[in-house]
């Protein structure tokens, strides 16, 4: 005797036994306007009509991985001179595109994310965020090349970061491999600047924009880090945080430790007035140029002449190593308003009152509205005392942030291929374990036709319980659906359309 048969399974059995079933399309195998969007992927299946272009777990073996590695760690301190790196190291770079990339997650409808590796094509190409990336992507042109279909865009730049992230003694709670490479940029038009997001979503201020959308502003991965609509206001850039955060799925923790444990990294630049030059949809072929410093110079629009966001500096004094420092210099100094080149308002650290230190050891870092953002809100000045004073946290609740932020799009921990997926996140709805026997679908087939063939009979209700437990499913983020039966329990179950479902679960 096998199995009992779970609700899902039953739902399911009671749907297509029912007559009303009958003329279902989907049964039929008819196909309807909306599969023919975008003909040449089938996100759902993960296939292509190309074959060359599936890219799949079996592909993705220790050997691959480790080799792998050592390739992305080799790149990051070969600098090249069409776009030198920061500090002689690519690795911060590498963590901003894989933020970029990933962090565009939102959890409304389930867009966004790097699955798919649709910041290599407009529009998420061409935002304001994601200036000077297509350097990030053109340093990993050889490395994609040499392993062609072994790897998608997506994994590469999600691993890219993780290996940026180790390198240089940060914590990494594993790799969630198995993206997909979309062909276009069609499946990020809802996340705008596009007609189909003003028709959809539409953002009559930019910069207030609210969900669906997942950021206060268009063309940015979260919000303006200069403060609310451009205004310096470290409380409202608080609220505006904790607001856009959340419709990522983040909680206060894994706000604070991303925000904290991104910035122990790298540097912002904007080192004149003139801005970064033509953007991807002006200038597809050679984006952002740059404008700053002497044309004559063989640094022109680079290096220390660089214009990226207009902000200029960086966070902490050693950008290439992970600690907490920046938690303890945020909290250590009073922050002032000055001004960038660009004439973005940045902030410096002065001496608290009572200070024992001399101005002579003052580091030489700046902050942003929105960093200085986290002293002005109650819970998340806590956590930043809680990261200043203890590395061991941090690291915890960084690495576990981290891998959410990069594995929110791949849905539930089954869709995880390769050798390093760290265990089960609650972010993945785990289920319990598959089981070994079989359910006796016969019994319940059975048990199901007499109910059906009973006075009164109940098909539409079973039709009804199917659809609503099935229809939850969503292609965009692979969440919802029948599996795990949560239509059970509320949310779900409270749901307007699901009202009266409880007589159908009295049947069961």
């Amino acid at each position: 005797m096998g199995h009992k048969c779970r609700l899902g399974v039953l739902a399911t059995l009671a749907f297509i036994a029912s007559p009303a079933s009958a003329g279902c399309p989907f049964l039929s195998g008819e196909k309807g306007s909306q599969a023919d969007l975008n003909p040449g992927v089938d996100r759902a299946l993960g296939s292509y009509d190309d074959d060359s272009s599936y890219y799949g777990g079996a592909d993705f073996s220790r050997e691959t991985y480790e080799a792998l590695q050592e390739d992305i760690t080799a790149m990051f301190t070969n600098s090249m001179d069409f776009w030198p790196a920061d500090f002689g190291n690519y690795a911060p770079l590498m963590i901003r595109l894989a933020w970029h990339c990933n962090g565009n997650y939102r959890q409304s409808d389930g867009r966004g994310g790097c699955d798919g590796g649709r910041i290599r094509f407009n529009p998420e190409r061409s935002w304001a965020d994601n200036t000077n990336l297509d350097k990030a992507l053109t340093l990993l042109q050889p490395i994609k090349l040499k392993y062609g279909d072994a790897v998608s865009w997506g994994d590469l730049i999600t691993l890219t970061g993780n290996e940026a992230i180790r390198t240089m003694g940060g914590p990494v709670l594993g790799f969630c491999a198995g993206r997909l490479d979309d062909a276009n940029g069609v499946d990020s038009l809802a996340l705008g600047p596009s007609d189909e997001q003003e028709a959809v979503a539409p953002c009559a201020v930019n910069g207030t924009c609210e969900a669906p959308l997942g950021t206060s502003t268009v063309g940015l991965i979260y919000v303006n880090p200069e403060g609310p609509s451009g205004v310096p206001d470290p409380a409202g850039s608080a609220e505006s945080i904790r607001d856009v955060f959340g419709r990522m799925g983040m909680n206060d923790s894994e706000t604070v430790a991303l925000i904290g444990g991104g910035h122990a990294f790298g540097k912002f630049h904007g080192a004149c007035d003139t801005g970064p030059g033509a953007d991807p949809i002006d200038a597809p072929e050679a984006p952002w140029p740059g404008t700053c410093g002497d044309v004559d110079s063989a640094t022109f629009g680079r290096a220390e002449n660089t214009f990226t966001s207009g902000f200029e500096g960086q966070w902490t004094v050693e950008p290439l190593v992970w600690d907490n420092q920046y938690f303890k210099d945020l909290l250590e100094y009073d922050w002032v308003m000055t001004e960038s080149p660009a004439d973005l308002v940045q902030w410096f650290p002065v001496l608290k009152e009572g200070a024992t230190e001399t101005e002579d050891e003052i580091p030489d870092i700046i902050m942003l509205t929105s960093d200085v953002a986290l002293l002005f809100d109650p819970e998340y000045l806590a956590l930043c005392e809680l990261f200043a004073s203890d590395q061991a946290y941090l690291d915890t609740a960084f690495a576990a942030a981290w891998y959410k932020l990069t594995s929110r799009d791949m849905g539930q921990f089954q869709r995880c291929v390769g050798t390093d997926v760290a265990p089960p996140q609650d972010f993945q709805l785990p289920l319990p374990e598959a089981p070994t026997d079989l359910p006796d679908t016969d019994g319940a087939k059975s048990a199901i036709q007499s109910i059906l063939s009973s006075d009164p009979s109940y098909p539409a209700l079973f039709v009804t319980l199917a659809w609503q437990c099935a229809s939850t499913h969503r292609s965009t983020d692979f969440l919802g659906g029948c599996n795990g039966a949560r239509i059970r329990f509320s949310p779900e179950k409270d749901w307007a359309g699901n009202q009266g479902l409880d007589q159908t679960f009295r049947l069961f």
